[in-house]
């Protein structure tokens, strides 16, 4: 993760936790994403689809 710099040590250890554990870190912070999506693992909160239709 070195190679993402400008981000805090929290949005960086929860995402390597998810590179590790193969989850997904799902974040509110627009810039994160856009400066980590080609490590994978990290998706926006807002556009992120859990799978469930909510009723």
């Amino acid at each position: 993760m070195a190679a993402v710099k400008g981000v805090t040590f929290y949005d960086s250890a929860y995402h390597v936790l998810a590179i590790r554990t193969n989850g997904l870190y799902l974040t509110a912070d627009k810039a994160y994403v856009k400066r980590a999506t080609r490590k994978g693992h990290v998706a926006l909160l807002a556009e992120w689809d859990s799978g469930h239709s909510r009723k």
